[in-house]
């Protein structure tokens, strides 16, 4: 499964940004770095520290794809509570991803994985 390079996509508009209600943008070169420097992380298998720089990256730049690049990372790491949680938030931020079905996967996964475990709500 490959983790979504995001942050060289272009985005969405001023406009689609307001509209969805998420704060404008207002560092995306630094974004772009802790986008990076997550993937490094993520690529070593340090994916609490990956965690971290995908946060940083979508508080810069509000990108919905990053929420499922820390989904993934949790899913990794066992914490399938968060994944879901990450999951759920990428496909309401991003409802018509072109990758909606492997993400909806990934829930159901997940969310047996949970039942498994006696943990689902």
């Amino acid at each position: 499964m490959a983790i979504n390079i995001v942050m060289g996509v272009p985005g969405a508009t001023l406009a689609e940004v307001q509209a969805a209600g998420r704060p404008v943008v207002k560092d995306i070169p630094m974004a772009k770095r802790h986008f990076d420097l997550g993937m490094a992380y993520f690529r070593q298998k340090q994916y609490l520290q990956a965690i971290e720089e995908f946060d940083e990256a979508y508080k810069l730049s509000n990108r919905p794809e990053i929420l499922y690049d820390i989904g993934l990372c949790y899913k990794k790491l066992g914490r399938a509570d968060a994944a879901r949680t990450y999951f759920q938030r990428y496909l309401k931020e991003h409802p018509n991803t072109k990758i909606r079905e492997e993400v909806e996967i990934d829930i159901l996964f997940v969310t047996a994985l949970l039942a498994i475990l006696g943990l689902a709500d």
